[in-house]
């Protein structure tokens, strides 16, 4: 690896390889539309270890590290990226993937949020008094709650249970980057007098813990954002609106989760951390960058957490540990802390489809928070109509008569074919179409280039938010640095291309949508199941472009275009340790509802992947 590089560094020094290379005009130049599907590998090279140091410090530390930069960008086609942009003059670069209702489609909206609360499926009867008697959810919430309301057992029990379950865990799975056990128990408290006064609790989920990813501000806890460059900075003194959201309902914040450094690889595995680790197996990656909210959901220790995606990273954890993963639809859900990325979406990660439905309930909720007026004020200009209210309607319906599947069959098809992803997932389908769900062949012409466009804008937004720890010689990851170098070695003209390529393929993933009625674009979350940890990968981490993209072959295109999407269980690898399968959908904005019914279809449809050998049972005292 190193010899390569050392000779790609010759080659960029040798020749001038750089942002001013001419693009192709007229037939040859790359074109969006065409038929066709294409997943090429890239061209990168994989390191862990030293060895991976070594080349972080070539690439970002070195007077050779910006040619070589650029030698690998236009060696992987972001000059066609500017082919295809010249190619679609007409289009205005679009910034932020929102999609704002035409007056007609508003009102239907709002029409099912009407129907839907008239059934007690709105957030707001939902939090007060869960799930209408007639829906069997199996929410873990549910059961919290059930349990508490009984008098056997007071928050106080059980988050002594969970404290306790976390300390034997942590060394082995790494979930938590800080729990506050003082605080957690003066919460537990408050709850437990609640639930003794007459007025009772506050919520569904008074009493109940959960865990916030290491992204957003959380009373009392440090935000790190999983990096050692930011350790020793004050903890925060108030929570982010969306943390505040759910103390509000009595919720108890268990603390903060791992995540990888800035979220920068899927992987999941943070250096600063040195862990988490797949809550099946701790020899394999949990998947990231949300890893240990994740973790923390499968064994039990919650039965929801607070996670973001910005390239799958709460669909990817999901699927790789066995839980469900809602990304909502780009601006659905407020929060303040980290809310400058354009492909970011906050959401829950849930033990099952009914917790994270109960857990979209309170994210969405409507706050007084000046904060909480961000999304509202840009999806329509003062914040006075506000976006499409969040709804549970449908959550019930068994038959899935009218439901509408896209599929585009070659992309489906295209996993690991050493793995049981295909097969498993195909019968998780079959299964949905027994019920009355319909496939619906679909193409979705381009993908390979709206990866590419993905991954560029990604890294020019994590660039430009790291550029003073960057600038400053932060203690980074070796490929956190490598990621902001590469991020920086973009021009504004290859940025621009890329917001031209999302305004197109927005359109025509939209109408798409539209034209053919389709409720949700249904694929395998990941290709693969969750690989082995490489032991040397332990001080450096790992840089593996090609299995990163690779991974991000379903998952790329509902943070590009904002689109929400869920990941749930359908089954295990046998291929590989039993690592968990997951199966997605993808819906249209503000489609949240309807996928939360297709995950909870899929769950009641297949049989249930069970829970790993540590999982603990924290409402009956098992293993802690």
């Amino acid at each position: 690896m190193l010899r390569s590089v050392c000779a790609v560094a010759l080659v960029a020094a040798a020749v001038h390889i750089g942002s001013d290379r001419l693009i192709r005009t007229g037939e040859s130049a790359a074109k969006l539309g065409l038929p066709g599907y294409a997943y090429p590998a890239v061209h990168a090279p994989a390191a862990k270890g030293w060895t991976l140091a070594l080349l972080s410090r070539i690439l970002t530390q070195s007077p050779l590290g910006p040619a070589i930069r650029r030698h690998l960008l236009d060696s992987n086609g972001i000059a066609e990226l500017r082919e295809l942009a010249a190619g679609i003059p007409d289009y205005q670069p679009l910034v932020t993937p929102l999609l704002r209702l035409s007056p007609k489609a508003k009102q239907k909206a709002e029409r099912q949020s009407a129907a839907a609360a008239a059934s007690g499926l709105d957030a707001e009867s939902i939090l007060k008094k869960g799930f209408p008697a007639d829906i069997k959810s199996g929410s873990k919430i549910e059961a919290y709650h059930t349990l508490y309301r009984s008098g056997r057992v007071t928050p106080i029990d059980v988050l002594t249970r969970v404290i306790a379950a976390t300390k034997r865990l942590q060394p082995t799975y790494v979930a938590f980057a800080e729990v506050n056990e003082d605080q957690v128990m003066a919460e537990a408290a408050a709850s437990a007098r609640r639930w003794a006064s007459p007025s009772g609790p506050l919520s569904m989920l008074d009493g109940v813990p959960i865990a916030v990813k290491d992204m957003i501000d959380t009373n009392g806890h440090l935000t790190s954002y999983g990096s050692a460059s930011h350790q020793g900075k004050a903890k925060a003194a108030a929570d982010d609106v969306l943390v505040s959201k759910f103390r509000a309902l009595g919720a108890i914040i268990l603390g903060t989760t791992v995540m990888t450094e800035g979220g920068v690889t899927p992987l999941g595995y943070s250096v600063q951390y040195r862990g988490p680790f797949n809550p099946w197996s701790a020899e394999h990656y949990s998947g990231g960058s949300s890893s240990g909210s994740a973790v923390a959901v499968a064994l039990g220790l919650c039965p929801i957490a607070i996670g973001f995606d910005g390239g799958g990273s709460i669909r990817i954890p999901a699927s790789f540990s066995g839980v469900v993963g809602l990304a909502t639809s780009f601006a659905r859900v407020d929060y303040a802390t980290s809310s400058a990325i354009t492909n970011v979406k906050a959401g829950p990660l849930a033990a099952t489809t009914a917790d994270a439905a109960i857990a979209f309930a309170a994210m969405t909720r409507p706050s007084s928070e000046p904060t909480s007026m961000y999304f509202d004020v840009m999806y329509d200009g003062n914040g006075a109509g506000g976006r499409p209210t969040a709804h549970l309607g449908g959550f019930q319906a068994a038959d899935l008569s009218g439901v509408r599947l896209g599929m585009f069959a070659p992309h489906f098809n295209d996993t690991a074919a050493n793995s049981d992803v295909h097969a498993v997932t195909t019968a998780a389908v079959a299964a949905l179409v027994s019920r009355g769900a319909v496939v619906v062949p679909i193409e979705i012409p381009s993908l390979k280039w709206l990866r590419l466009a993905h991954a560029i804008k990604i890294s020019t937004e994590f660039a430009s938010s790291w550029d003073k720890k960057y600038s400053e010689w932060a203690d980074l990851e070796p490929n956190t640095r490598i990621t902001i170098g590469l991020g920086m070695s973009v021009t504004a003209v290859e940025a621009l291309a890329c917001d031209k390529i999302r305004a197109w393929a927005f359109e025509f993933v939209t109408r798409l949508f539209q034209e053919q009625n389709i409720t949700a674009i249904v694929s395998p979350t990941l290709p693969m199941t969750a690989p082995k940890f490489p032991a040397d990968a332990m001080d450096h981490g790992e840089s593996n472009t090609g299995l990163v993209v690779e991974m991000m072959k379903y998952i790329s295109l509902a943070n590009f275009l904002g689109f929400p999407a869920v990941s749930v269980p359908v089954g295990a690898d046998s291929t590989n340790d039993n690592m968990p399968i997951g199966l997605q959908f993808l819906g249209p904005h503000w489609s949240e509802h309807d996928l939360l019914r297709l995950s909870r279809a899929t769950e009641v449809a297949v049989e249930s992947i069970g829970t790993p050998a540590d999982y603990v049972d924290v409402l009956n005292g098992d293993k802690v």
